[in-house]
């Protein structure tokens, strides 16, 4: 699970989304989330592979181990590490949860002494076609996040 269920279980954000965007997924899982789409009033495609599909998703990323955010056997949802989820953060960074987002997930990553030393932590989760547009997402971020009160 990446994206906003992620952010909500896994990292602590405090927001809604109306999908739920998946990475490495059994088609009988998403054949299950159809199924159930119009009992809970949900759109068909609610639970999808979108964001892996426009390439935000760095491979290494999709076979993340990460966490586990949620389990009820035999459901277990898991979510990328810390540094994955900052990483498709600061490629997209589209709007205002997006960047919430990643203010969250750059508190959480740990203490850095700049952007440039996260960078080094991050860049290489990257997606190549993404990298020059995060690093200055994530320069840009630093300063929202590290600017005086």
């Amino acid at each position: 699970m990446i994206g906003g269920v992620a952010m909500a279980l896994g990292f602590g954000g405090r927001r809604t989304t109306r999908d739920a965007d998946v990475v490495n997924t059994a088609p009988e899982v998403f054949e299950a989330a159809r199924t159930v789409a119009a009992e809970f009033g949900l759109d068909s495609d609610w639970m999808n592979a979108k964001a892996e599909e426009c390439g935000y998703v760095v491979a290494s990323a999709a076979s993340d181990e990460g966490q586990i955010i949620f389990e009820a056997p035999p459901l277990e949802i898991r979510a990328p590490s810390t540094a994955h989820m900052l990483a498709m953060k600061v490629s997209r960074f589209a709007g205002d949860t997006d960047v919430e987002d990643a203010k969250i997930l750059l508190s959480r990553l740990g203490q850095f002494a700049d952007a440039a030393a996260v960078w080094t932590h991050i860049g290489g989760l990257v997606v190549l076609a993404y990298r020059d547009q995060a690093r200055h997402n994530l320069s840009t971020l630093w300063e929202m996040a590290n600017e005086p009160a």
